[in-house]
């Protein structure tokens, strides 16, 4: 009796265990966590949002990458990446965690602005530059909306007085060479009528506003006084032409000298407000006739200098003071002693040599040569700066953010650090988080722990990557990004960097799971030879020379040899020899990888036949149809070791299905001895 019931408990369990494997085989993994549905091939399609074979695994947002292989001449940017290729997604809450410099959803913002320009300057993208004229570091008036960095290359945009790629170095003051001698001031009208109007309007200079002004009370003295509360502004005179006030019924030009600010200045700007009645309201510049008064008088352009340290002195930009050559100091702002530390006064009895080594005769520094007279100012060679040349120039570099000079065009200037960094007194530049090179003229690339690309692979340029865009024979496709070294659709084809990694082998297998009809690819190799050695090529390896003679166990061992193959099978038509003087033929069939693959490719150069021409070629006899999927899609990759970690129910296989060393999920362990939820 007790063996009966023994009998029928192992009856019933191994039911129980056949309805336990046919659900098994039956499901998909987790049931895909409900953030997915589950195919008739018990393959998760996952939500939005979700990714990876069970749908357990958070997808991170797209953006244009901003590195990538080539899909095509002069295009990396066609194809949207996870974090724009330069952050890491974190599966648990599908956040990018970005690169150092780069910031968004996505990562698909690069900032230039370190410690928000430092306090003293307004981050800006290029399409806002562009959009921005201040006549102070905003100079042109244009549009900057169809190139691809519009809206993702942010830069500092700094406050008057601050200068520098992030706003921390000071600027010192500009002024007029006091020795320089014939040159006239800024002379600019603003022409007012106004016939039974009313309302205000306003004048700017480089980036500062005018209180409004009314143009039937304001008057010379009110308007001089206005255009002097702007920083931008130290002085200036103002007379009317035709007028009490500002604007009467039959028209006043206010003519308005630049007394301090010198060199050709920028054109007030005009904002106006005036409604009813008659109006006119313009400025004048440039030798232009201002509009009313009697003898309406000529505008004219400035031509004294406008100089940091007035050209007589270095700027110690840290702290903003100018080291005057000897014999300069403060000026008034126009040649007399004064408390302006702009080195625009001279106090001696007259210049007879340029400015050099204290007691030497060496001038301008061995770096330069001297003007001579009048003047006597040194003209230095390429690689130094300052009125004396004694300081050493940063390299140079094509910027990674300026303003648009004309509609859509940018990226055309070449400048100390490229804008991605600061100039040291030693003439190295400082580059910001982010940025390499001499110039500051590479964008890093991403690191582990100090390590480049992880010591995993080699950081390359655009260009670089993309001659290296691997193929589906794993041959490179030698494109060209930057083709036309004009084209700005491409500025950064030698200055955007990424990782090209380091190969490793990683096991891929057919999905156990695949209902339907699957083939393995099986390829002939055909070889008519009595002497010498071949070589066998796939995806970019190439096997070690086989002898003509070897035998199948020679030839597979020889391809499994590669990166790119883990597992094949060799039988040959006839004999035991893979080459015969009458030709034989090698059938190869691919267990892993799997899939539709690229053809095997035979060197035959080291062939010899004692009778006949050497033959040798390769053909595909079936195509391959199955997966080639990471992990069987029966689990996850772990990217820190490259390895699978398996579904419930699943294992390592050996790409046929059944249990084997390959780790890659693809065998089925019914008694859930291994796996994961």
């Amino acid at each position: 009796m007790r063996g009966r019931r023994h009998r029928v408990l192992l009856v019933t369990l191994a039911i129980c265990c056949g309805f336990l494997i046919e659900e098994v085989q039956g499901a998909c993994p987790s049931k895909c966590n409900r953030h997915g549905t589950c195919g008739s091939d018990n393959i998760c399609t996952c939500f939005p949002g979700y990714t990876g074979y069970d749908c357990n695994s958070r997808a991170c947002p797209k953006g244009a990458p901003w590195v990538d292989f080539a899909t095509g001449q002069d295009s990396v940017r066609a194809v949207a990446q996870e974090c724009s290729n330069r952050g890491l997604c974190n599966r648990s809450n599908g956040k990018c965690e970005c690169d150092t410099g780069f910031t968004g959803p996505a990562c698909e913002r690069l900032q230039l602005c370190r410690t928000n320009c430092n306090g003293h300057g307004k981050c800006m993208s290029m399409r806002a530059m562009a959009a921005t004229k201040n006549d102070y570091n905003l100079f042109y008036s244009a549009t900057y909306d169809t190139p691809w960095d519009a809206d993702r290359i942010f830069g500092c945009v700094c406050d008057h007085g601050y200068t520098g790629a992030d706003c921390s170095l000071r600027q010192c003051p500009y002024g007029d060479d006091p020795i320089s001698t014939g040159q006239v001031d800024e002379v600019q009208s603003v022409s007012c009528l106004c016939n039974g109007c009313t309302g205000t309007f306003t004048l700017s200079f480089r980036g500062e506003t005018t209180r409004p002004l009314v143009g039937s009370v304001d008057t010379a003295a009110t308007l001089k006084a206005a255009l002097e509360d702007l920083i931008t502004i130290r002085g200036v005179s103002v007379t009317l032409n035709g007028g009490a006030t500002l604007c009467d019924s039959d028209g006043v030009s206010a003519i308005i000298t630049f007394t301090y600010e010198h060199g050709d200045v920028p054109a007030l700007v005009i904002a106006s407000s005036l409604s009813g009645g008659t109006s006119f309201l313009t400025v004048e510049t440039d030798g232009t006739q201002a509009a009313y008064g009697p003898t309406p008088p000529l505008t004219e352009r400035g031509t004294k200098e406008w100089l940091e340290c007035s050209g007589r002195g270095n700027c110690n930009t840290l702290i903003g003071l100018c080291a005057c050559a000897a014999g300069f100091g403060p000026s008034n702002g126009l040649g007399a002693s004064g408390n302006i530390l702009d080195c625009g006064h001279y106090s001696g009895s007259g210049l007879t040599t340029c400015a050099g080594i204290t007691g030497s005769v060496t001038r301008c520094y061995n770096h330069g040569r001297c003007q001579g007279a009048p003047f006597y100012r040194c003209l230095c060679d390429e690689g130094h700066r300052g009125y004396d040349c004694s300081q050493p120039q940063c390299p140079t570099g094509r910027v990674w953010v300026e303003e648009a000079v004309a509609n859509n065009v940018a990226h055309n200037s070449v400048v100390q650090c490229s804008n991605a960094g600061l100039c040291n007194s030693a003439g190295i530049c400082r580059c910001l988080p982010g940025f390499g090179g001499a110039a500051c003229n590479r964008m890093s690339c991403p690191t582990s722990n100090g390590a480049v690309c992880s010591n995993r692979g080699t950081c390359r340029t655009l260009r670089e990557l993309a001659a290296l865009t691997p193929t589906s024979t794993f041959t490179a496709a030698g494109f060209v990004y930057g083709s036309d070294p004009n084209a700005l659709s491409t500025w950064d084809a030698d200055m955007s960097q990424g990782c090209y990694c380091d190969k490793v082998p990683l096991d891929r297998g057919k999905n156990v799971r695949y209902s339907g009809y699957s083939c393995s690819k099986i390829q002939s190799v055909s070889c008519s030879a009595d002497g010498g050695s071949f070589t066998l090529s796939f995806r970019g390896e190439t096997t070690l020379p086989i002898p003509f003679s070897a035998s199948t166990a020679t030839v597979k061992s020889a391809l499994e040899r590669l990166l790119t193959i883990t597992s094949v099978s060799v039988s040959f038509a006839t004999g035991a020899s893979a080459c015969s003087s009458a030709g034989n033929v090698m059938a190869v069939t691919f267990y892993s990888p799997s899939g539709d693959l690229p053809l095997l490719s035979i060197s035959a150069a080291a062939l010899t036949h004692s009778t006949a021409s050497v033959a040798a070629n390769a053909v595909q006899t079936t195509q391959g149809t199955k997966e080639d999927v990471i992990c069987n899609n029966r689990g996850r990759c772990d990217e820190d070791t490259g390895t699978c970690v398996c579904s419930l129910f699943h294992t390592s296989g050996n790409a046929l299905g059944d249990f084997g060393t390959l780790d890659d999920c693809g065998a089925v362990d019914s008694f859930m001895t291994h796996g994961e939820l």
